[in-house]
């Protein structure tokens, strides 16, 4: 509750205490090391886990954390391995070969990708997700047929809610084909199932409509979407504000992380990417205002998102080059502090951007 409320602070402080309490109750480890490796903290999260693994050796879901974990600090031989371990400690386990036949395809290696998935499909022949790799592989591979049957396969295994990203995936393929009219039916039906709520969905639609240059029907998905999420996130809210259109640039909030209008994102939410995707299009094919206002309102749902912050930066930095306009340059500035401030010691680029910004307009003190 605490997580989805955006409150990691006081998810983390429960988490840590029910791990004192319960220390053979590995699901708190695994949640506990996921939020640190979320937050950045690697070295924490990997802690967690194989002092975890010391007293259950062949937990496989603690190799599959590991094997995520060292996978995201891009040690994928050591990836490699904790997920093999936790396959051989139980075969029917359907995470471990999903994350290693997608890292695996990831490298390229299709024919081992295909191995490993389809060994997972024997053994976990109900598993939805390993149908989705298994197409997600022939697609790359543009074995098409094979790659539609995959995803028509996985569609009478998943749970409603996972069936939007079948039809996405099925989207995929008709595009490949050059299906346009059936392509956006499919990325359509993906946006019926959950309320629309499917994130993948709506940037691929919306691209698909930037692509073929109906940026009026593309920018309408995104503001029908995003207005379905913000609706979403202020039903959660306990603040409330009396108009949601005013102070678009709120320097307190930016720098306190502080906004009042929405409860905080919880962790992994997707939809800070249809907030990126809308303002590229923004900034390609509209103006420094409208992929501002974009900005804007994703800064208001996602404050802590120190990558959204400098990109938003970077957006204020440009515009200020063209136009020589010190208000904009001021803008840039106090986005760069307000990442600098989130990140922490977590991470040197936010200061290095800064640093850059600050150097090209010759301020070397």
């Amino acid at each position: 509750i605490a997580d989805q409320a955006g409150d990691r602070a006081r998810s983390k402080s429960i988490l840590t205490q029910l791990r004192e309490a319960t220390p053979h109750d590995m699901r708190v480890v695994r949640r506990l090391s996921r939020m640190e490796m979320e937050d950045g903290n690697l070295s924490k999260g990997r802690k967690l886990l194989q002092d975890a693994l010391g007293l259950e050796p062949d937990n496989a879901h603690l190799l599959h954390g590991l094997g995520q974990l060292e996978r995201k600090a891009g040690n994928d031989y050591s990836a490699r391995k904790y997920f093999r371990r936790a396959i051989k400690s139980r075969p029917t386990f359907a995470n471990p070969y999903h994350a290693l036949g997608t890292l695996e395809h990831t490298h390229g290696n299709i024919r081992v990708a295909l191995t490993v998935i389809k060994e997972g499909i024997k053994n976990c022949p109900q598993n939805h997700r390993l149908y989705h790799a298994l197409g997600d592989v022939y697609l790359d591979a543009n074995m098409l047929d094979l790659a539609e049957e995959s995803y028509l396969e996985g569609l009478q295994h998943g749970p409603q809610w996972s069936k939007s990203f079948f039809y996405t995936s099925l989207s995929y393929v008709s595009y490949a084909l050059g299906h346009m009219r059936d392509c956006r039916t499919l990325l359509r039906q993906s946006l019926e199932i959950n309320g629309g709520m499917h994130a993948q969905g709506v940037i691929a639609l919306a691209q698909l409509e930037e692509s073929e240059g109906n940026i009026q029907d593309a920018r309408k998905v995104y503001r029908d979407a995003v207005s379905r999420y913000e609706k979403k996130r202020r039903g959660r809210s306990p603040f409330r504000r009396r108009t949601l259109d005013s102070d678009v640039f709120d320097t307190s909030s930016l720098v306190d992380g502080k906004g009042h209008d929405y409860t905080r994102s919880y962790s992994g939410d997707k939809w800070i990417n249809v907030f990126q995707s809308w303002a590229r299009m923004e900034e390609v094919h509209g103006t420094y205002e409208t992929a501002h206002i974009v900005y804007g309102k994703a800064a208001r749902l996602f404050p802590d998102n120190v990558g959204l912050l400098i990109r938003w930066a970077e957006l204020q930095a440009s515009d200020s080059n063209r136009d020589n306009n010190d208000g904009i340059v001021e803008k840039a500035r106090l986005l760069y502090e307000a990442a600098c401030h989130r990140v922490g010691g977590r991470s040197a680029e936010p200061y290095v951007q800064f640093a850059m910004f600050e150097m090209k307009r010759r301020n070397f003190v």
